[in-house]
């Protein structure tokens, strides 16, 4: 026995207990899954049952933690705020602190106020124009894709408008090295044996100066 929502085709067990919304199989091949959330159905679509479950259960915790259901209308510092707060837990804590800081400093104060579904390549590319460095702006453009990418696979927005940008690249600067002279020279200077041995380890492997 089967019923049919929306066009979808689906078995009974797809149902699940009243509050935890409703999985099935479109035609097409597509999992969708629904649920109510601050009195709307909430819809997520993925390419199998695992995916779409997912989706659909992160949702029922961030309504039991009372968050807003998350649209193209919210905010880009209003999504940021969860979208932090989600990922807090799967990755190292420095990069997460290091994600925070680059979008709290470089992008919320020049996109936050801007809904997710009208922000614009122009709008992304304006706030990178603020005077950072290549260094910067090459993370802070890593970063929101990772955040608008999220938003795009929650099907909050259709597409990531970083992906429309091109990330400056990062100049490498000139390594200026010792000839052999110098070399011998400087080593002639070292008097005190630990800096001599600091400086020959150095020369004859290249070591970085942490390693060092």
């Amino acid at each position: 026995r089967t019923f049919v929502e929306g066009g979808a085709v689906s078995s009974p067990t797809s149902k699940r207990a009243n509050g935890e919304g409703s999985i099935w199989k479109w035609k097409d091949g597509r999992w969708c899954a629904s649920m109510l959330w601050d009195g709307k159905r909430k819809y997520f679509y993925a390419a199998t049952r695992m995916d779409v479950t997912i989706k659909l259960n992160m949702a029922i915790r961030k309504r039991a933690e009372g968050l807003a259901a998350a649209d193209s209308s919210t905010t880009v510092a209003r999504y940021f705020e969860q979208w932090i707060a989600d990922i807090k837990p799967t990755i190292r804590y420095s990069t997460w602190f290091r994600y925070k800081r680059l979008l709290e400093l470089h992008a919320i104060p020049d996109i936050g106020a801007i809904p997710l579904g009208d922000l614009r390549p122009q709008l992304y590319t304006t706030s990178l124009n603020s005077g950072m460095s290549a260094t910067t702006v090459h993370h802070l453009h890593t970063v929101l894709h990772k955040m608008i990418d999220s938003a795009r696979r929650w099907d909050i927005v259709v597409r990531n408008v970083v992906d429309l940008v091109d990330a400056p690249r990062i100049r490498r600067p000139e390594i200026t090295t010792l000839s052999g002279d110098q070399v011998q020279r400087l080593l002639q200077h070292a008097t005190d044996p630990r800096m001599s041995a600091f400086l020959t380890l150095a020369i004859t492997t290249g070591m970085r100066q942490g390693e060092l």
